[in-house]
């Protein structure tokens, strides 16, 4: 997990507001514009998230970043920690096994 970029002033600032305001809140959102860098915050907290040894559902906003996606995750992660489960298969019940994988971005 070492290829995570670091954060630059204004992600970081990001990143510690969520880590804190996770303290109080189940529940957080990160809102910002196309390429503001919203991706390189949730990879950091994912990273945190495997490291605490928790699973990771990461849904996807639209079916044609998919690939993009993936690729990158696994560019950090590895291919043995992402898999992707199309939404159809989640409707109809479908589950993954608790350690099957720890990171699943979906369409």
């Amino acid at each position: 997990l070492d290829k995570v970029k670091a954060l630059n002033a204004a992600q970081q600032e990001a990143y510690n507001q969520i880590l804190f305001q996770f303290l109080s809140k189940k529940i957080v959102l990160l809102h910002g514009v196309t390429s503001s860098g919203k991706t390189e915050i949730y990879i950091h907290m994912i990273k945190e998230a495997i490291e605490k040894k928790q699973q990771v559902l990461y849904l996807l906003p639209e079916i044609a970043l998919t690939v993009q996606m993936r690729d990158r995750l696994q560019r950090v992660f590895g291919t043995a920690w992402v898999s992707i489960i199309r939404s159809t298969a989640m409707q109809s019940g479908w589950r993954y096994g608790r350690n099957s994988c720890r990171l699943i971005p979906t369409m």
